[in-house]
């Protein structure tokens, strides 16, 4: 018998997506650690996750969760990769909250 990778227990009422990003940044370590030549960058998406607390009163804990992120990219990459590798990373970042029991529109996408 299959089972989900999701704990029912993990599916709180009122669970949301907040927000959702996708993050660049320089990555000057890879330029060092591998001998690279040129500027690197590294991409990560981020989505903050809120549920309902204390019965109704409005208030809501937040979360955050992380998609597994990319380093080395050339910075200087086209703009066709650099939307293939955002996609890889909301795709990435989907799956990881779908296993928390987190609604997931599909597809994924940055809302700033």
């Amino acid at each position: 018998m299959e089972t989900s990778p999701v704990a029912p227990s993990l599916k709180a009422p009122g669970l949301r997506i907040d927000t959702v990003k996708v993050v660049w940044r320089d990555d000057p370590a890879m330029v060092r650690e591998h001998g690279r030549c040129g500027p690197c960058e590294g991409c990560y998406a981020v989505a903050e996750v809120s549920y309902p607390v204390d019965g109704g009163s409005g208030d809501r804990r937040l979360e955050k969760f992380q998609s597994s992120g990319l380093s080395g990219i050339d910075a200087s990459s086209t703009a066709d990769y650099r939307a293939q590798v955002e996609r890889g990373q909301l795709d990435d970042l989907a799956e990881h909250l779908k296993v928390f029991g987190v609604p997931v529109p599909e597809p994924l996408v940055a809302t700033s």
